[in-house]
């Protein structure tokens, strides 16, 4: 891999789910009405999190760069001497 920060993951979409449909059945059999809200949640954390996920990879890529670059500035500079 070129990067350590390429091996980004987002967390299981598969498991949020499973864990927020547990939580709104459970809540809904202690209540006497049905809890929806859970639904609202899988919908933001499944949109957001791949979102997130890029905006923090493409940071790390763009540090590693700028990095890269002040090292081989550095590198040129010193065999100039």
């Amino acid at each position: 891999m070129p990067s350590r920060h390429i091996a980004g993951r987002p967390p299981k979409r598969r498991a949020t789910g499973h864990i927020a449909i547990a939580s709104m059945i459970y809540f809904s059999a202690l209540g006497t009405r049905p809890v929806l809200h859970e639904l609202l949640i899988i919908v933001l954390v499944i949109t957001t999190t791949p979102i997130g996920l890029m905006v923090l990879v493409n940071a790390a890529l763009f540090r590693d760069k700028f990095e890269g670059e002040g090292a081989s500035q550095r590198n040129a500079e010193e065999q100039h001497r």
